[in-house]
């Protein structure tokens, strides 16, 4: 997969390609088709906002997004391959909605 991928020891934003994630119990891997890169980004890796530190090292930065389901994990159910879905850090519980065709 290709993801954009921020380290804070080598100050490096780069675009590169990655191993693909494998789905974890009763979760789902999604190949995201958009997700923001929010205003306060920087005030968050520069440890500014209170409460919030981020990640030791390198990630993939971004909160929410929309995408597609790519492979479901063992114990999920109602959820497949291919669906359209909606992806946000907050919500902790299945939550679905049924996909517009795309015209």
């Amino acid at each position: 997969m290709k993801a954009w991928r921020l380290s804070l020891t080598d100050e490096r934003f780069d675009y590169r390609e990655l191993p693909d994630p494998e789905p974890r119990v009763a979760g789902v891997t999604v190949r995201m088709d958009a997700a923001p890169l929010l205003s306060y980004l920087r005030a968050f890796v520069a440890g500014e906002l209170p409460g919030y530190l981020p990640p030791g090292g390198e990630f993939t930065p971004g909160t929410n997004g929309v995408g597609v389901i790519d492979r479901v994990g063992a114990q999920v159910y109602g959820l497949a391959p291919g669906q359209r879905c909606c992806c946000r850090r907050t919500w902790r519980r299945r939550r679905t909605c049924r996909s517009r065709p795309r015209h």
